[in-house]
């Protein structure tokens, strides 16, 4: 079975990928949406894999020879007839406690995560500075999220369900001019919801760990959200203002239960190269972007369903015996001579 799932998760992973690679030219929320549904796909596989339709493709083996019955000796000291009481697991059963190890290992450090960013919530400052209550009433409207200053961050994230926690550290709070640009992108993660599609791909990366697509795909979905974030946040901020706020980030943490303004340090160079280049962004195609996200769930749903099983073939019959040759007459036996009795002892 968990052969079974590295094939179908590579495959669905992979399919992704490839539409979101050969999409280069769209705009990065199009493509994020792509990565989306692969994501909620690779969740639901163990369950469509287990309670979905039955679509198993029956695969044709070599009929496997009658086994050959041996005599195995009892041990000294024990019965005939009576097992061993203890027997080492077998390959399966092996690699099935290895992958929960790893599924379970992620898991936990996901949920840690969580635990540690509600911690920093709880203890988090609410941010009465002018500058930043102006910027969030005008950019967050009536649902604007909860906005916390903590020490324990050097780069603004947010996190959780609309309307969500911004939080933000003592760096920032001492640099009111960023309070456009940093609440202009942390929002627009809120309302696309990207919290919520990462708290997915970690589950699917916990679960399907053992394959190295599910993590491309994952890296993928989190360079393309902030990118997205970036252009959305570039419509309230002017591209010069909004680049000087990601150089003044040098932090490169970030929790992997948050999602954070500067994102991974490694595509943080490319990000404000992007912004400072940026040209008008393609005009939205939604027709197109629901047809490509359905010809997925179409090609990958079915996948997800396909068990593949191998059918014995019955055993040809033995081939028939030869005829036995006929007997040849038995010559007749000599009569045997009587003995002569013995005589009497005297």
């Amino acid at each position: 079975m968990l052969l079974s799932l590295l094939v179908k998760s590579s495959l669905i992973a992979g399919l992704a990928l490839s539409a979101v690679w050969s999409l280069a030219g769209r705009s990065p929320a199009e493509r994020v949406t792509l990565l989306r549904a692969a994501v909620v796909l690779l969740v639901a596989l163990p369950l469509i894999a287990l309670a979905g339709p039955d679509l198993t493709v029956w695969l044709a083996a070599p009929p496997t020879p009658a086994p050959v019955e041996t005599f195995i000796p009892p041990a000294a000291g024990t019965a005939p007839g009576v097992s061993p009481a203890f027997a080492l697991p077998g390959l399966p059963t092996w690699i099935a406690l290895v992958w929960a190890l790893g599924a379970a290992a992620l898991l936990a450090r996901f949920g840690l995560g969580v635990l540690t960013l509600a911690r920093w919530t709880r203890r988090g400052e609410v941010v009465s500075d002018p500058a930043w209550t102006a910027a969030l009433a005008r950019l967050g409207g009536r649902f604007a999220p909860r906005l916390l200053a903590t020490g324990r961050i050097a780069a603004p994230l947010s996190w959780g369900v609309p309307p969500g926690v911004v939080l933000i550290g003592a760096a920032q709070l001492n640099q009111p001019r960023d309070a456009e640009a940093v609440l202009a992108h942390e929002l627009a993660h809120i309302r696309r919801r990207d919290w919520m599609f990462l708290a997915l791909s970690r589950v699917a990366a916990a679960l399907f760990w053992f394959s190295p697509l599910v993590w491309l795909l994952q890296s993928e979905l989190g360079r393309l959200s902030e990118e997205a974030a970036d252009a959305e946040a570039l419509r309230h901020v002017e591209p010069e203002a909004y680049a000087r706020t990601l150089l003044g980030m040098a932090a490169d943490f970030t929790p992997v239960a948050a999602t954070g303004m500067t994102g991974p340090a490694r595509s943080l160079a490319k990000r404000i190269t992007k912004v400072m280049t940026q040209r008008r962004p393609a005009s939205p195609r939604p027709i197109a972007m629901m047809a490509a996200v359905g010809a997925l769930l179409a090609i990958a749903t079915p996948l997800a369903a396909v068990e593949l099983a191998a059918r014995q073939l019955p055993e040809p019959p033995p081939p028939p015996r030869a005829p036995f040759a006929a007997l040849a007459p038995a010559a007749p036996t000599p009569p045997v001579a009587p003995t002569a009795p013995m005589a009497p002892p005297r």
